[in-house]
């Protein structure tokens, strides 16, 4: 591959009798492992013509340099050239960015994919030419030299331009061909000198532009929603980045543990590890071990990997390019996923040794869009990960679950899913055993998370709520179902009543009340969360409630993050609570799954929940590892009866609260067991089930 010896070249090529194009680019490129051109005009035209011969450079491993001329007319030109210096470069750079983004509406889809992928892949670099001291006009270079796999190259030089309109124009290009000997080797290499000095700026009459990452912006985006419209070097492995990995070449220890025992499982089982502590990266890891091994024998593998959320799998999709594995982002609609989700899987279907990865969400997963293409999995090999798979084992996904596929990955913190033992039983029947328990406890000792203070704050409900809460409680009571067994489920007219009283405390009065008291307290510093009920507040729904509190009264930077954020304001959001510019967000629940925000240091929970997955992710959210960060704080706020403490007026009202206690003292034991603090956390509570007659429970 990647040969000269079969080519056979003129001394020159003239447009009156050939296409340059047919006659020379192509069957070069197609065959070199190197191409440097220097050109003036360069247009999509030229793109397009010869994106074939690029391709199979790529093919081939290859590389190309081009340096070019921005696209702009004489007059623009001159006019920057007689300004300042400073204000050349802006005009110039302003230049370039138009170039690039007129290159780019100008291409068609299949050539636009190809040239975006060629800048994605590192396989071309591009660097801009302008002219300077002595003269005033255009870098008009016409120079290029091919290299092939054994190192014998062709140079060219005329006046042949890489644009579309020089093929109808009378051009010459003058070919030289090393294999000729005699002055054809003078010639390449003066033309490789010519080159070097302008690539590495020392050419004294031009100056060398850099695109930045915002002219290539558009470029790499694309990507994003397009495969890669040319096969990889078939021996090219997918790697680790070196960022995961300690001195030795190595995840940590409990990662590469999981991923072994994952292999000896045959490739099936779940990874039960927290928060924080890199399951995304122990899933590529394993996944690079079935990559590879496919590779070796250029056999081809499709991975699909589900997601709950767009922000999450956008996320895996910039972990996963790391690695080197190539992605179809299919979400945020069809039409800009499917051809290149079909162009994969024809190339699977094929046995051509691809190895593709799609990436989607739950909700594009069971989608009819979707799951009409789901033959491919019966059609290859195949690795199926569900990340937060506990969502898929509600019968609207369950049902879709590729059984076919031979390798299998399960990830979550919380794998069982809450108050459903048969859709828990059916995700560890598909992703088999849990291979690796990794703890939100392992995880702070071995000092992947951050140490933690908790401070559970008693909230005392008003008379009123009380009141009702007791009224829903045994109201709740009449559909309670006794089993023969002895134990006790709850009809389906009970779940609209479950609801209001859950509601009832998630927007306790007292709550914002206690919480206000905080906060002027203690002030809210940068990195602060807030979750609330999903409950209104007189005409505002909870969670504009705490951003009026935090913004209007207390004038501290704040915003809500719900599920109606657009993704756009969401990086931004998230952006400037990064950087501090945002002291605080209020959530309801999008921030439990997934969002990376490791430098968040403080959490106010005044919606309590008592479904372990629900608030062992939200603790997770505030214990990620950042600079400067050595402890995080949880305040948890608990409801009590109002005012009499626990001198119960009636045994019912004993009741009720001994059942409202019993839903919250898991999660309250949970977050004061690993604190720093436990000592304060528990002797508070202990008085509590002593009264209540909990303290065996």
């Amino acid at each position: 591959m990647g040969s000269f010896n079969n080519i056979k070249l003129p001394l020159s090529i003239k447009t009156t009798k050939d296409d340059p194009n047919q006659k020379l680019f192509i069957p070069l490129l197609s065959e070199s492992v190197k191409y440097d051109v220097a050109v003036g005009y360069f247009s999509s035209l030229w793109v397009r013509d010869v994106a074939e011969g690029i391709a199979k450079l790529a093919l081939n491993g290859g590389k190309c340099r081009w340096i070019l001329s921005p696209n702009f007319n004489e007059d623009d030109y001159k006019s920057i050239l007689n300004g300042e210096s400073v204000n050349k470069d802006k005009g110039i750079y302003r230049l370039i960015q138009q170039s690039f983004d007129t290159l780019f509406d100008a291409l068609i889809n299949e050539t636009r994919k190809t040239l975006s992928w060629l800048i994605q892949d590192s396989v071309l670099e591009i660097k801009i030419g302008v002219p300077c001291n002595d003269l005033d006009g255009i870098m008009h270079a016409k120079m290029g030299v091919f290299v092939d796999s054994n190192n014998k190259k062709v140079g060219f030089s005329g006046s042949y331009n890489l644009t579309g309109a020089a093929k109808s124009n009378w051009e010459r290009i003058d070919v030289f061909d090393e294999r000729r000997g005699g002055d054809s080797i003078e010639r390449i290499a003066d033309i490789e000198n010519d080159f070097e000095l302008m690539w590495s700026g020392q050419d004294e009459n031009l100056t060398i532009y850099t695109p930045s990452s915002k002219n290539l912006l558009k470029y790499i985006e694309f990507t994003k929603c397009t495969a890669r419209p040319y096969k990889i070097l078939i021996n090219r492995k997918i790697s680790t980045p070196t960022c995961y990995l300690d001195k030795n070449g190595k995840l940590r220890e409990y990662q590469e543990d999981a991923v072994n025992k994952w292999l000896k499982n045959n490739g099936r089982g779940v990874f039960c590890m927290a928060t924080g502590s890199g399951k995304t990266v122990t899933a590529l890891y394993a996944i690079s071990k079935v990559a590879n091994f496919a590779i070796d024998r250029k056999s081809s593998l499709f991975i699909c990997i589900v997601v709950p959320y767009i922000h999450l799998a956008e996320q895996w999709m910039d972990e996963a390019q790391k690695f080197g594995f190539d992605v179809i982002g299919c979400f945020d609609g069809v039409k800009k996923w499917e051809e290149s989700f079909i162009s994969l899987k024809h190339l699977l279907t094929l046995k051509s040794g691809t190895v593709g990865v799609v990436i989607c969400t739950n909700s594009t997963f069971i989608s009819k869009n979707f799951q009409k293409y789901s033959d491919i999995f019966s059609q290859t090999t195949t690795v199926f990960v569900a990340d937060e798979m506990h969502n898929l084992g509600a019968p609207i996904y369950s049902k879709s679950l590729p059984q076919t596929s031979q390798y299998r990955i399960g990830l979550s913190a919380t794998p069982e899913r809450h108050n459903d033992e048969e859709g828990t039983l059916k995700l560890f029947e598909y992703f088999g055993k849990e291979i690796v328990s990794f703890t939100l406890e392992d995880a702070i000792k071995s000092n992947c998370l951050t140490k933690y203070f908790y401070y559970p704050q008693l909230v005392e409900m008003t008379t009123e709520e009380w009141e009702l809460y007791c009224a829903l409680t045994k109201k709740i009571a009449r559909y309670l179902n006794f089993n023969s067994d002895g134990g006790v489920s709850l009809a389906e007219g009970a779940k609209g009543l479950l609801l209001k009283r859950a509601r009832l405390i998630n927007s306790m009065e007292n709550k914002y009340n206690i919480f206000i008291k905080l906060v002027k307290e203690k002030g809210v510093k940068s990195h602060t969360l807030v979750y609330t009920g999903d409950v209104k507040e007189g005409e505002r729904k909870a969670v504009e409630h705490v951003v009026h509190l935090l913004g209007k009264k207390l004038g501290i930077n704040c915003n809500k993050f719900t599920s109606e954020t657009s993704p756009e304001d969401r990086k931004k959001l998230l952006k400037d609570f990064d950087s501090g510019h945002t002291a605080a967000l209020v959530a309801i629940k999008c921030l439990d799954e997934g969002v990376d925000i490791p430098s968040t240091q403080t959490a106010y929970i005044l919606a309590s929940s008592t479904n372990p997955r629900e608030y062992i992710q939200r603790r997770g959210r505030v214990l990620r590892k950042s600079d400067g960060k050595d402890y995080a704080y949880i305040y948890d706020f608990i409801a009590i009866p109002p005012e009499k403490g626990f001198n119960f007026e009636t045994e019912y009202e004993k009741k009720c609260f001994s059942a409202l206690f019993k839903r919250e003292l898991a999660r309250i034991e949970e977050f004061a067991s690993l604190a720093v603090n436990y000592g304060d956390s528990i002797e508070l509570f202990l008085s509590i089930k002593k009264e209540l007659n909990l303290l065996h429970t």
